[in-house]
């Protein structure tokens, strides 16, 4: 996503149904948060290429990743 225009320019392949998508503060990383794959993959904007998934989250701990991800600044 291009913020300055708020238009897509790439899409990256995440795990299965991302429900919540959020950026690190510093705009390093983004968290996508994938319900039905239960787990969380990192995103390194330089590369626009995952570079982590965590190990694997139950669908509870995928949503209440996504509500904390949601609140954050």
């Amino acid at each position: 996503m291009d913020l300055s225009t708020n238009m897509e320019v790439r899409r990256i392949p995440v795990g299965t149904t991302p429900i919540q998508v959020n950026m690190r503060p510093d705009g390093r990383f983004v968290y996508a948060v994938n319900r039905d794959s239960n787990d969380i993959s990192v995103i390194d904007t330089a590369t626009n290429a995952v570079v982590n998934t965590s190990a694997s989250v139950t669908k509870s701990s995928a949503r209440r990743c996504a509500s904390i991800l949601g609140a954050a600044p």
